[in-house]
C-alpha cells in the first residue's frame, strides 16, 4: 500500500475515531458527569479544608493552654508576694505597689487575649462543624453519582465497542509511523487530519504554500500544515 492509500485509510480511521470522540463527549459533558465531578472535587477541597481549620484550631488551643498557665503563674506570683506584705518596709511596699500595678495590666491584656481566643476557637469550632454536615451529605450523594455514572459509562462502552474494534481493525493496515503521528497530533488536536481542499487546510483555514502542497502530492512521508501541524490529507 502506497504513502496516499495510507493517507485514505488514515482519514477513514479518523471519521470511527471522531464518532467515538462525539459519543464518548455526550456523556463526558451530561449533567450526571458534571454534578458527580463536582462532588469529587468538593469532598477533596473540603477535607483539605477540615484538616488545615483543624490544624489551626490545635495551635489557638495551644496558645490559650500558654496564656492560661502564664495568668496562673502570675497569680500565684502574687499570691507569695501577698503573704510577706506585713514584714515589708515602706520601699518595699511602694515597690510592691508599683509591681501590683504592672501584675494588673498582664493579666488584663492575657484575660483579653483569653477573651480573644476563645471567641476565635468558637467560631473555627462552628465552621467545621459546618463543613462536616456538608461532607457528610455529598458523602451520601457520592455514591449514588459514581453508581450512576459507572452506569452510564459501561452502555457508552457497550455502544463503543463495536466502533473501537473497527477502528481497531482498520489500524492494523496502517503503517506505524503514520499512526503514531496522528495519535501524537490528536494530544493537541481533535482532528489531527486535515483535508487540503483549494489549497487550503481544513483544519485551520490557512493558505498551503506551493512547496508544501507539491510535497503532498507526490508518495513521500508525512505533511504536516505548517500553521496548525495536521496531518495533510489531498484527494485524488
Amino acid at each position: 500500500m502506497d504513502y496516499r492509500q495510507q493517507l485514505e485509510q488514515l482519514w477513514q480511521y479518523q471519521q470511527v475515531d471522531l464518532q467515538i470522540d462525539k459519543m464518548e463527549s455526550v456523556l463526558r459533558n451530561s449533567q450526571l458527569r458534571q454534578r458527580y465531578a463536582k462532588t469529587v472535587a468538593y469532598l477533596k477541597e473540603q477535607q483539605a479544608s477540615v484538616a488545615r481549620m483543624e490544624g489551626q484550631a490545635q495551635e489557638i488551643q495551644g496558645k490559650l493552654a500558654l496564656v492560661a498557665r502564664e495568668c496562673a503563674a502570675s497569680a500565684a506570683e502574687y499570691e507569695a508576694a501577698e503573704d510577706d506584705f506585713g514584714n515589708m518596709t515602706r520601699e518595699q511596699l511602694n515597690a510592691m505597689r508599683q509591681k501590683s500595678n504592672q501584675w494588673a495590666d498582664t493579666m488584663a491584656r492575657r484575660e483579653k487575649e483569653l477573651s480573644r481566643l476563645t471567641e476565635q476557637l468558637k467560631t473555627q469550632a462552628k465552621q467545621l462543624e459546618e463543613m462536616r454536615a456538608g461532607i457528610a451529605r455529598a458523602k451520601k450523594e457520592y455514591p449514588v453519582l459514581k453508581a450512576k455514572y459507572e452506569e452510564e459509562a459501561a452502555k457508552l462502552d457497550e455502544q463503543t465497542a463495536p466502533l473501537r474494534a473497527q477502528r481497531d481493525k482498520m489500524g492494523e493496515g496502517i503503517d506505524s509511523a503514520l499512526l503514531k503521528k496522528y495519535k501524537s497530533i490528536k494530544g493537541r488536536r481533535a482532528n489531527p487530519v486535515a483535508r487540503v481542499i483549494a489549497n487550503q487546510c481544513q483544519g485551520c483555514s490557512m493558505e498551503i504554500a506551493q512547496y508544501v502542497l507539491s510535497r503532498a502530492k507526490s508518495d513521500g512521508g508525512i505533511v504536516e500544515c505548517e500553521n496548525c501541524g495536521r496531518i495533510l490529507y489531498l484527494e485524488d
